[in-house]
C-alpha cells in the first residue's frame, strides 16, 4: 500500500498502533550540532535507584503489543458512548458527505478517528477527556492517561536519529523541543533527516506515537504545510487539507 503527498511515495511502515507511510524525507534544514536536550514528560518521579509505580506500569507495557493495548484500551471504552458515537459520525459526515468511504481513503478515516479523540469538543470536552474521567482505570492508568490528555502532541516532526528496534529521536521544526520516542518496528524503514507527520504523548520517561498513520513528507510538500498552517498544525485541519488534495490526486 502507499500514500503519497508530494514526489514519489515508499512502502508503508509499521508503527505501534498500525501502519506508517514514509514518502521522501526532508533534507533542506540541518540540524543543530548542539540540539537542546530531550523534552521532559511529567510521569517519572523515581527517587535514585527506586522506580515509582507509573515507571514500573510503563516498563511493563513497553512492547510493540503492550503499547498499542494502551492506545487500544481508549477506543474500547469509548465505542460504546453516545459522546464519541455523536463526534465521529458527525465529523465524517463533514468529510464523507455522500457517506461513502473508498479503500484508498481508509487511512484518511484513521487519521479522522484520532482528531475526533484528541481534539472534538461539540460535546463540551473532547471524547478522550470523557475516557479519563469516566472509564474504569487503575491509579497507574489515570495518571498516565491524564499526562497524555494535558501533554499530547501532535505537528511535523524531524527525524534525527534511529535507534534500530528502540527508539527514534525527532524534534519540532522549531528546534526547541526534542522528543525520545519509544518506538520498534517503524525503525527499520525510518531514516535520519525524514520529516513526519504524527501525534505522541508521554510514556516512561520519554514518548510514544499513538497515531496509526504517520505521514512523512517530500521536500516541497512539507514547506507548503508548514508555510500555510504554521509549525503546530491542528490533527483536525490537516486530515481535511490532505483529503482535499486527495481529492484533486485522484480527479486529475
Amino acid at each position: 500500500m502507499f500514500l503519497t503527498f508530494g514526489r514519489a511515495a515508499r512502502p508503508v511502515l509499521p508503527t505501534a498502533r498500525g501502519a506508517a507511510i514514509l514518502l521522501q524525507p526532508w533534507l533542506s534544514r540541518p540540524f543543530d550540532p548542539m540540539p537542546p536536550p530531550f523534552t521532559d514528560n511529567p510521569l517519572c518521579s523515581c527517587i535514585e535507584t527506586e522506580p515509582c509505580a507509573l515507571c514500573r506500569f510503563c516498563k511493563a507495557h513497553n512492547t510493540q503489543r503492550g503499547r498499542k493495548a494502551l492506545c487500544e484500551k481508549v477506543t474500547r471504552y469509548l465505542v460504546l458512548q453516545p459522546v464519541y458515537q455523536h463526534a465521529l459520525a458527525q465529523a465524517m459526515h463533514a468529510l464523507f458527505p455522500d457517506k461513502i468511504v473508498h479503500d484508498d481513503e481508509k487511512d484518511i478515516c484513521t487519521m479522522l478517528f484520532e482528531a475526533v479523540l484528541f481534539e472534538d469538543t461539540s460535546a463540551g470536552t473532547t471524547p478522550f477527556s470523557y475516557f479519563v474521567d469516566n472509564a474504569p482505570l487503575s491509579p497507574d492508568e489515570k495518571r498516565l492517561y491524564t499526562a497524555w490528555r494535558s501533554h499530547t502532541r501532535h505537528g511535523l516532526l524531524a527525524v534525527e536519529k534511529v535507534i534500530p528496534g528502540e527508539e527514534v529521536h525527532v524534534a519540532a521544526l522549531t528546534g526547541e523541543k526534542r522528543y525520545r520516542v519509544y518506538e520498534q518496528r517503524a525503525t527499520t524503514t525510518l531514516k535520519k533527516g525524514a520529516v513526519v507527520m504524527a501525534r505522541i504523548v508521554p510514556f516512561l520517561n520519554a514518548w510514544m506515537f499513538t497515531t496509526e498513520t504517520i505521514l512523512s513528507f517530500s521536500g516541497s510538500a512539507g514547506e507548503r504545510l508548514q508555510a500555510s498552517y504554521g509549525l503546530v498544525i491542528p490533527q483536525f485541519v490537516f486530515v481535511r487539507k490532505y483529503h482535499e488534495d486527495h481529492k484533486r490526486r485522484m480527479a486529475g
